[in-house]
């Protein structure tokens, strides 16, 4: 089974920015066990003016269009919606918050910094199938988004923008 690392492409550069977002929501809260103490529901102000499909910072989040393809491989899962507004340009777009389990999916042989928030180069064991078909990597302390092939696959046929998918090797 094919996984991918997802992050932030680094063509685009005028990425959107949430303003002051430290002020509404703890980032800690972000993670298993802990969702339930999220708001139902959270405006965040921004600037810049390239409206992505996903955010990789300060939290991940999804478009709208993001989160129908992953509900349709995780029927079960939570999401915190969230509107970002553009004072600016007077438009609000409509994003969520997925409430990602961790799993450890990384062997021996991946690098990773000294400390633990880069992956130089992700490995795993041939056989290891995941629970899910996205997630965060456990015991790593970014937020870094793990997704399945036929996920990233279906996100890639709508035309997602502002996203890379780095391949992880198999051992």
């Amino acid at each position: 089974m094919q996984y991918y690392m997802m992050n932030q492409d680094k063509d685009y550069t005028d990425n959107i920015e949430i303003v002051n977002w430290f002020k509404k929501i703890d980032v800690e809260k972000l993670e298993p066990g802990k969702y339930q103490s999220l708001e139902e529901f959270y405006i965040f102000e921004i600037k810049g003016s390239e409206v992505v499909d996903m955010l990789f910072s300060p939290f991940f989040a999804v478009s709208k269009m993001v989160y129908h393809c992953i509900k349709t491989y995780e029927p079960n899962m939570m999401f915190t919606p969230i509107a970002l507004w553009n004072k600016e340009k007077e438009q609000t777009y409509e994003f969520f918050i997925p409430h990602l389990e961790r799993e450890k999916i990384l062997t021996e042989s991946s690098v990773i910094n000294n400390y633990n928030t880069y992956i130089e180069k992700a490995v795993k064991k041939r056989r290891h199938l995941a629970n899910n078909y996205i997630f965060m990597l456990e015991n790593f302390d970014k937020r870094q988004v793990i997704i399945k092939k036929e996920l990233a696959e279906s996100i890639l046929k709508r035309g997602v923008r502002g996203s890379e998918f780095i391949p992880i090797e198999e051992e």
